[in-house]
């Protein structure tokens, strides 16, 4: 009988490519966050950002209470909101592959596609307001 123990991937470091569900996917990017000033990162660092409200330890708990399958507690809408933003300000899209599934995509778009975007947007919406007003009419 071999003594040696099953390998954790994430005790390696290596980033898991798969997850069964949210709360995983959320407690990897938790493991993988760093502040944008590279001060803060880390477990606790990202869930003081979900739950600010908290103290450091209070919201720490929360986060892995809400991330542990064993336990009654749950993440609200706006803490999966918080989640997934962070997430997305390090171009780290797992927890929203998980609820989006398969054809979820990430495509970066530079800031001056997003202006285009943004008005055309705002073009269309114009449109429409003018095409109701005409109706009213």
């Amino acid at each position: 009988m071999s003594k040696t123990q099953a390998v954790d991937l994430d005790s390696l470091g290596q980033i898991k490519l798969f997850h069964e569900t949210a709360g995983d996917a959320a407690r990897e990017l938790a493991r993988q966050y760093v502040s944008r000033d590279g001060k803060d990162h880390g477990v606790k660092a990202f869930a003081k950002r979900v739950f600010p409200h908290k103290s450091d330890e209070q919201a720490y708990t929360r986060f892995m209470n809400c991330t542990n399958p064993s336990t009654r507690e749950e993440f609200g809408w706006e803490e999966w909101r918080a989640i997934i933003r962070l997430g997305h300000e390090q171009n780290n899209h797992l927890v929203a592959e998980v609820f989006c599934g398969p054809e979820y995509q990430c495509i970066p778009v530079d800031e001056g596609e997003m202006a285009k975007r943004a008005k055309r947007a705002r073009r269309l919406a114009l449109f429409e307001e003018l095409k109701r007003l005409e109706a009213d009419e």
